[in-house]
């Protein structure tokens, strides 16, 4: 098995990092192993946790763990960290996503308020005014 920091195939058309970077302890060193193996013209797909998103905050507030907090390691970019760290690539698209949704993980009255009170107000909010908040920060980049 290949570790992400040594990718075996040089010359790939894809590579997608969905979960990956933000478990790494050197993310700069696989953005570069995704670089390298990709061919001219090739493409990135790459997924990160958003430091400023409203899960985040949220989760903080309201004193619930994310999931994955024991992680060993566990990193969450803003939009400019993250767009700094594929800095490698030629065209890099960040798109925000991961709007809140009823859950069933958390129940009692934090269950309660972010079900019944905090997924209805966010969602009735314009895209655009919440769209950067978004969970994940996917990023489409080509070689």
């Amino acid at each position: 098995m290949a570790s992400a920091c040594h990718l075996p195939t040089p010359h790939s058309n894809l590579v997608y990092a969905h979960g990956v970077v933000q478990y790494t302890a050197h993310p700069e060193r696989l953005v570069a192993e995704c670089y390298r193996v990709l061919k001219p013209g090739g493409q990135a797909i790459v997924q990160v946790y958003n430091r400023v998103s409203w899960l985040n905050v949220l989760s903080k507030l309201m004193k619930v763990g994310l999931e994955h907090d024991d992680a060993p390691v566990l990193l969450k970019f803003s939009a400019g960290e993250f767009r700094r760290l594929l800095e490698p690539f030629r065209n890099v698209r960040l798109v925000p996503e991961r709007f809140p949704v009823r859950s069933r993980l958390h129940g009692g009255w934090k269950g309660a308020v972010y079900n019944g009170l905090f997924v209805g107000t966010f969602n009735l909010l314009p895209r655009p005014l919440v769209r950067r908040f978004g969970w994940h920060l996917l990023a489409f980049c080509t070689k």
